[in-house]
């Protein structure tokens, strides 16, 4: 047997930006925290997943293709980017499926990035931006929020000041869960410099009525729309997003991404709940009644509910220490939720809005353990 002496070193063969990273997890997993508890959560609030779950024509096709899980998905999704083309009224060469927005993020920043290029985005939002901008080299330039929402005058700021490559908007954001209106997003967009392209994040975009999303010409603007089947549709296990982009980004995404990337399930589930947009807009309703819910249970308890156009409610409790306390109390009672944790955000949590049922316990639940705080 070999000593330890004879054992390879693997000291110079990452490559240097791999090297000089920290081990970064954006999102601590709720399984992981149970494992570290020792016990299951009885509610999961925390990663804005629905808890409807998928649509009924979404889970008799779930049933129907365990049997042809031996064959690759379709590398092009053709089937899936057709019904995206009637629904959203996009060519088809200007629709791209990947990996969830996490994935397409990734996509991206390799094919714009050179090293040392920077990118504007808001401290605090969707970590998984940076992760991928760090990760390939990026100069990483952070807005703070302005109150409650995203600072889009200082974005466009930085994005002159720092003659930047790329602006990253979540609109509705996470984690504040605030969104601007369609004239504002749309005078934003034009504002952008030349050479700037801008990111525009609308994972929630089922939550807004369909007239309040910017009217978007992707042949003329610098603009990349991505979404996501993991919301609305209750999809987040299949990992499923899409780009909508001028048909040359496209192509260019086509040279590098993987080809194989999106699962066969994940492209016949989505199909199938584009297919019922009756359940999405149910799913849609329900989500406005228990946001209404966590306002009043919020009051209720002396707390300030930030308004929403997502499926999570962030609520200001005071302080970082009681946004801390909030959290491992209500775990310790059986409940993961999250806390944003940065900038002005850092004393409130995040609660992804229940079922029904849920929400009663949830409520249930808050109101018991508010006096010990």
């Amino acid at each position: 047997m070999s000593s330890d002496s004879n054992i390879p070193s693997n000291t110079g063969l990452l490559a240097e930006i791999i090297d000089s990273l920290p081990h970064t997890t954006p999102f601590k997993a709720p399984e992981a925290i149970e494992a570290e508890l020792g016990r299951t959560f009885l509610l999961r609030l925390g990663a804005n997943e629905s808890n409807w779950g998928c649509s009924p024509l979404a889970q008799r096709a779930a049933e129907d293709i365990a049997s042809h899980l031996f064959k690759y998905g379709d590398p092009q999704s053709v089937e899936l980017r057709t019904l995206l083309s009637k629904k959203l009224n996009y060519s088809i060469d200007s629709i791209l499926i990947g990996e969830g927005i996490d994935g397409l993020l990734g996509l991206v920043i390799r094919a714009f990035i050179n090293l040392n290029d920077h990118v504007i985005t808001t401290h605090g939002s969707y970590p998984t931006f940076n992760f991928h901008a760090n990760g390939f080299g990026a100069r990483l330039i952070e807005i703070p929020y302005a109150g409650d929402q995203i600072d889009l005058d200082g974005l466009l700021r930085a994005a002159i000041q720092y003659h930047a490559k790329l602006i990253y908007l979540a609109n509705p954001d996470n984690p504040s869960g605030t969104a601007y209106d369609r004239p504002t997003i749309e005078s934003f967009i034009a504002k952008i410099p030349e050479g700037c392209l801008l990111i525009l994040d609308e994972a929630y975009a089922d939550f807004l009525p369909s007239n309040q999303l910017a009217e978007i010409n992707v042949h003329t603007s610098r603009v990349i729309r991505l979404r996501t089947f993991s919301k609305a549709h209750g999809l987040a296990g299949a990992r499923v997003g899409y780009a909508l982009a001028h048909p040359d980004f496209i192509a260019a995404f086509h040279k590098i991404r993987q080809h194989f990337g999106v699962n066969l399930a994940g492209q016949v589930l989505c199909a199938a709940s584009l297919r019922d947009a009756a359940y999405i807009e149910q799913v849609t309703k329900e989500v406005a009644v228990g946001r209404a819910e966590y306002y009043q249970l919020a009051e209720s308890l002396g707390l300030r509910a930030i308004p929403s156009s997502t499926n999570f409610v962030t609520i200001d409790v005071g302080s970082i220490e009681k946004s801390i306390w909030w959290v491992k109390r209500l775990a310790e009672e059986g409940v993961f939720i999250r806390r944003p944790g940065i900038g002005a955000l850092s004393q409130c949590i995040r609660i992804t809005v229940g079922t029904r049922l849920e929400r009663a316990l949830l409520a249930e639940i808050m109101r018991k353990i508010h006096g010990e705080g």
